[in-house]
C-alpha cells in the first residue's frame, strides 16, 4: 500500500515548525540570521526564474499565435541548410 500523500501546503508548515524548534536549540543567532539570509536569496533566485518562465510562454503563446494565423509569413532560407 502506498504511502499516503501530505499536501505541500502542510509539508511546509512542518518542516517550518521542526527548523524553528532545531534551529533555536541548536544554532547561534548569527547562524540563524546567516542560513535566514540565504533561504532568502533561494526564494527570491525562484521567483525571478518563475517570473522569467512566465514572460518567456507569454512570448511563446503570442508568436505562435502570430505564425498560426498567418499574420507573419516565414519563409526558409535556403542558404541555412
Amino acid at each position: 500500500m502506498p504511502a499516503p500523500t501530505v499536501p505541500a501546503k502542510h509539508r511546509r508548515a512542518a518542516l517550518e515548525a521542526l527548523s524553528r524548534d532545531a534551529m533555536s536549540t541548536l544554532l547561534s543567532m548569527e547562524e540563524r540570521r546567516v542560513i535566514t539570509e540565504r533561504i532568502a536569496a533561494v526564494e527570491a533566485r525562484v521567483g525571478s526564474a518563475v517570473a522569467l518562465l512566465q514572460a518567456l510562454k507569454t512570448t511563446k503563446y503570442a508568436l505562435v499565435s502570430v505564425l498560426l494565423t498567418g499574420e507573419l509569413r516565414v519563409t526558409p532560407n535556403e542558404d541555412s541548410r
